[in-house]
């Protein structure tokens, strides 16, 4: 499963690159692994979509803050429950 922080730093990346369009663009790809059996990867790509759809409705040094704060509770999570750190990087 994608964590959090790389939901949102996709999410991020598709508003840059696609603007109004990026979330259109990650339901699009949510599609296309559909139709190719790829379950696991549509419900990431669906994730993203949400994503996109809750940072726009940030200012975009928002979205960037929205990112990093994320980044910081995960590592806190990793570090504050030994279980989180597999060793499996994220």
């Amino acid at each position: 499963m994608t964590s959090d922080i790389d939901t949102c730093r996709s999410a991020n990346e598709l508003i840059k690159q696609y603007g109004e369009a990026a979330d259109i663009e990650a339901a699009m790809r949510a599609d296309e692994l559909m139709d190719a059996g790829d379950m696991e990867g549509e419900a990431v790509w669906l994730r993203i979509v949400k994503a996109v759809e809750e940072l726009r409705q940030r200012e975009p040094g928002d979205r960037a803050l929205h990112c990093r704060l994320l980044l910081a509770c995960h590592q806190f999570s990793r570090l504050a429950d030994p279980r989180l750190n597999t060793g499996a990087s994220r």
